[in-house]
C-alpha cells in the first residue's frame, strides 16, 4: 500500500497452513524481517495439525501447539519499542495458566514482560 500509517497485527497462527507448518521458526523470522517495526499489536494463541490424510489445523492455547514461543517472543523483544501481545481465544479460568507459560518462556529468554 506505501502508506506509513498502515501497521501490521501480528497473528502467526492466522497466516498458518501446510505451507509454513512444519517451518515455524523460519517462517516467524521471514514475518518479522519483512515487517517488523510495522507490527503494532501481537496475537498469542497456538495451532495444531490434526488428520493425515486430508488434515486440518485447530486453534490451541499458546503452549499446546507447534508455535515456537521462543522465536516469537524473542523477535518481538527485538523490535524498537515495546508491542502488545494479546492472549486469545481462552475461557477466563486459563488466563492464570498462559500467561505463566508466556512469562516462563520470556524468562527463560531473558525477555523482558511489560504488566
Amino acid at each position: 500500500v506505501g502508506s506509513p500509517r498502515l501497521k501490521i497485527c501480528m497473528d502467526p497462527v492466522n497466516m498458518s497452513g501446510l505451507a509454513n507448518h512444519f517451518r515455524k521458526t523460519e517462517f516467524l523470522d521471514e514475518c518479522f524481517d519483512l515487517v517488523g517495526e510495522d507490527i503494532i499489536v501481537c496475537h498469542a494463541k497456538d495451532i495444531i495439525l490434526e488428520g493425515a490424510l486430508h488434515p486440518w489445523f485447530l486453534q490451541a492455547e499458546p503452549g499446546q501447539g507447534t508455535m515456537d514461543y521462543e522465536t516469537y517472543l524473542a523477535r518481538i523483544s527485538r523490535l524498537s519499542w515495546p508491542r502488545t501481545l494479546f492472549l486469545e481465544h481462552l475461557a477466563a479460568e486459563r488466563y492464570p495458566d498462559v500467561k505463566a507459560f508466556i512469562e516462563g518462556t520470556a524468562a527463560r529468554l531473558g525477555v523482558k514482560i511489560y504488566s
